[in-house]
């Protein structure tokens, strides 16, 4: 039998499987069998553990935790466990079959099924490094299998409430086809979670955007207990959509100015002000050269906007599009967290009215909350600085993790669930990815076909 094992990890294929290739997990593999030489994880002369058995059953319940159980092989794996297994290449396959839906189980828990960039380009996220045989080892000696999977998974209170009601749903959408809309945004959902890094050296700050709101976590060690929360209006879906990021909140800037993007002044102030350029003094707008030196406003220095050899920039004050203060992550898509002068887009219930950036509903609160270990910082001179007519920029002693984060399904106090639309479309192109990772369909092929259909 060690024999057949070492010739499967040489081939390293194994058509039983349904992802018959293991080059992803390959070196755990062997990790685990070469200081054993080869001899077997899951059985014992011929006959399967018990915990074989326990980890077979586990597998065959990972759709309780957002995962298809067809991805890791649990009913071939079911039927071997319960079958004789005939000669060295059959017990060799059963082994190896199982340790490698295992490894692929734990590793799916803990940083998710498809990496975060793949379904989302603009989102890099850096986490440590996992060794798994020490958990594999735990359950190879038939620690409680449920336990150590747990284990893998994320502790946060917002997971543990979307996993706890999953079957809830599941069982919904057994009798109502359309609950399985419901149980896709779940599983989704979950995988975003298991993205995230499983500690942070500060608190981070979570904005979701399809529920158009903000929360800052405390700092008192509960997980995803928030200690700031409020509204938000995020980017317009379709047109300029908040891109899904991962960052660092370094800098607070009170009394901005705001430098107009290229895009806006060419789509909308342009055509404005090229009828009336006085238009641009009265909302406190003025034309720079790239010298930083104050043009008249005509309609020579409006097409020296144009040729990229002047900008525009709004002066501080009430008219201000960002408000009295910007939170700056910067980032190559320019995008960052902002008062808003508008009040009215906060009393909406869809709030996708922003070119990209995100406004705050209460952003003096936000910054007194960065600033809470500054204690220079007062409410006063906050105040003083929001209402300035210069713009200053502070840096913050402790940098804030900051993530601008997309989940349609949300936990609420009460252990039930909120749902939200899937505005930009994230979901089924999530789904789709998750479906694709071990093979066409399954569990969570089901969803990408519910979530698509929803488009």
């Amino acid at each position: 039998m060690a024999a057949s094992l070492a010739n499967i990890l040489v081939l390293g294929e194994l058509e039983s499987m349904r992802w018959s290739r293991f080059s992803d997990v390959s070196s755990v593999v062997l990790q685990l069998y070469e200081p054993r030489n080869f001899t077997p994880l899951w059985s014992a002369n011929g006959v399967v553990t018990p915990s074989a058995r326990a980890m077979v059953a586990s597998l065959s319940r990972v759709a309780d935790r957002g995962l298809a159980p067809a991805d890791y092989d649990a009913v071939r794996l079911t039927g071997l466990v319960n079958a004789p297994l005939n000669g060295a290449d059959e017990r060799a396959a059963f082994d190896l079959m199982l340790t490698v839906a295992t490894i692929r189980t734990l590793r799916a828990l803990t940083f998710g099924v498809v990496d975060p960039s793949d379904a989302h380009p603009t989102l890099r996220i850096s986490r440590d490094s996992v060794d798994f045989t020490p958990a594999i080892a735990a359950l190879v000696s038939g620690i409680a299998t449920d336990s150590i999977l747990d284990s893998a998974e994320p502790r946060l209170v917002t997971y543990q409430t979307l996993k706890s009601n999953l079957a809830l749903y599941r069982a919904r959408a057994a009798v109502d086809s359309s609950q399985q809309h419901r149980v896709a945004q779940i599983v989704v959902t979950l995988e975003r979670w298991r993205w995230l890094p499983r500690s942070f050296a500060t608190p981070p700050v979570i904005v979701n955007i399809p529920a158009f709101d903000m929360d800052a976590w405390s700092s008192d060690g509960s997980p995803g207990m928030s200690a700031l929360h409020m509204k938000v209006v995020a980017g317009t879906a379709g047109v300029h959509e908040t891109p899904i990021m991962a960052d660092t909140i370094r800098f607070i800037e009170f009394a901005p100015y705001w430098i107009l993007p290229l895009s806006i002044v060419k789509g909308e102030l342009m055509p404005m002000a090229m009828r009336d350029p006085h238009i641009l003094t009265v909302n406190n707008y003025e034309v720079l050269n790239r010298r930083g030196r104050v043009l008249v406003s005509s309609l020579a220095s409006l097409r020296m906007v144009l040729a990229g050899t002047a900008f525009i920039r709004q002066l501080p004050g009430g008219l201000n599009s960002l408000g009295k203060v910007k939170f700056l992550f910067p980032n190559v898509h320019d995008v960052y967290l902002h008062d808003s002068p508008v009040r009215a887009d906060f009393r909406r219930s869809r709030r996708d009215q922003s070119h990209g950036c995100v406004r705050l509903g209460d952003a003096r609160a936000f910054a007194a909350f960065l600033l809470r270990d500054q204690p220079e910082w007062t409410a006063s001179r906050i105040d003083a600085a929001m209402s300035d007519r210069m713009p200053t920029r502070i840096g913050l002693v402790r940098p804030v993790p900051i993530f601008l984060f997309y989940a349609t399904a949300d936990a609420r106090p009460d252990g039930g669930i909120v749902f939200h639309d899937d505005i930009y479309g994230h979901d089924a192109t999530l789904a789709a990815l998750m479906s694709g990772r071990y093979g066409p369909r399954g569990v969570v092929g089901d969803d990408a076909a519910a979530l698509a259909g929803r488009q």
